[in-house]
């Protein structure tokens, strides 16, 4: 969600920028598709990135608690 936030964040700073330097009507279009999808792509790509932390398996050697008792 964060990755999501920020590119999106830099994307309608892009386009707020690019609008205020040309034209309100410059950004419709081919511009905000193609900010759109590299947005999409960053977004994909740091996700990616933070697979291997994602797959941390975290070892937790609890002992068990149950009130059963055991058959020895």
């Amino acid at each position: 969600m964060l990755f999501a936030f920020a590119t999106n964040l830099l994307r309608s700073l892009f386009l707020t920028a690019w609008a205020y330097n040309t034209s309100p009507e410059a950004i419709e279009g081919t511009v905000h598709d193609v900010a759109g999808y590299a947005v999409l792509g960053l977004t994909v790509i740091g996700l990616l990135c933070l697979l291997p932390l994602f797959n941390l398996k975290i070892a937790t050697d609890l002992p068990d608690t149950s009130d059963e008792p055991s058959e020895t």
